[in-house]
């Protein structure tokens, strides 16, 4: 986009008026010029006019650019489209030789198929959850030593002192004991998740097992097919596979 200074008066070596001035410049087509004139909106004309200028060639010059882009990456599509193709029809090619030769090939080598190896005989790998063990703590009694209280003479002959002790002693049973409480029930939390994960794992062991043994069930089924196969339906197999190979070449390199 050109862009316009500030019009500016102009004046002689003495000091004298003797017009306008105005500086253009367009950076994208490294253009810069003065425009010069003795009247100022003759001036402002003649710089609009060559900005106009500048931008219409600037304007032409993207839009060849923009042809150009576009025609070079229309001829990279029509390359990649042509490689492509001659991939995919090199690939069906060796797919069609590999099913030429596949009944040679059986003939040849001794192929029986393990049956057994293809079953699943392992068991569920998953861990069963662990469950955890009772805290070692019994419950605090208010006969334990730790809450006996003794009293001395000073005691016996001033009640307040005496029962200072003794609220002091039936304060720390109170709270060894909610400990004690809290210990429990964070294990008996423990104990409802340990039983939760429990019956979660015994029911996908079940479905494990159960689908295990229906995928080698299925292994049975496929043996026996397999030895009970009649070779005039496993050639007709063959020969449509084969002309679906040979018209798949013949769409491929008609692409081309």
């Amino acid at each position: 986009m050109s862009e316009q200074g500030e019009i500016q008066r102009t004046y002689t070596s003495r000091g004298r008026h003797s017009g306008y001035a105005v500086e253009i410049r367009h950076r994208e087509l490294n253009k810069y010029q003065v425009v010069r004139g003795d009247n100022k909106y003759v001036v402002q004309q003649k710089a609009r006019a060559k900005m106009a200028q500048w931008d219409e060639m600037w304007q032409r010059k993207q839009e060849v650019e923009r042809e150009r882009e576009e025609r070079a990456k229309k001829a990279q599509y029509m390359t990649s489209q042509q490689q492509l193709a001659v991939e995919r029809t090199q690939e069906a090619q060796d797919a069609l030789s590999v099913l030429e030769h596949i009944l040679s090939h059986t003939l040849s080598i001794d192929d029986t198929v393990d049956w057994e190896s293809l079953k699943d005989h392992s068991p569920y790998a998953v861990p069963q959850p662990g469950k955890p063990k009772p805290p070692n703590v019994s419950e605090p009694q208010p006969s334990d030593a730790q809450y006996h209280v003794d009293f001395n003479l000073l005691d016996m002959l001033i009640t307040s002192r005496k029962t200072a002790k003794e609220q002091k002693a039936a304060a720390r049973f109170k709270r060894d004991h909610q400990k004690w409480e809290a210990t429990m029930q964070e294990h008996a939390e423990k104990v409802r998740e340990y039983e939760a994960s429990l019956a979660i794992w015994e029911e996908e062991q079940v479905a494990y097992i159960q689908a295990r043994d229906a995928s080698n069930a299925a292994i049975d089924a496929q043996k026996a097919d397999y030895l009970n196969s009649d070779p005039v339906l496993v050639q007709r197999e063959m020969d449509i596979c084969h002309s679906e190979i040979r018209h798949y070449i013949a769409a491929t390199q008609a692409a081309c």
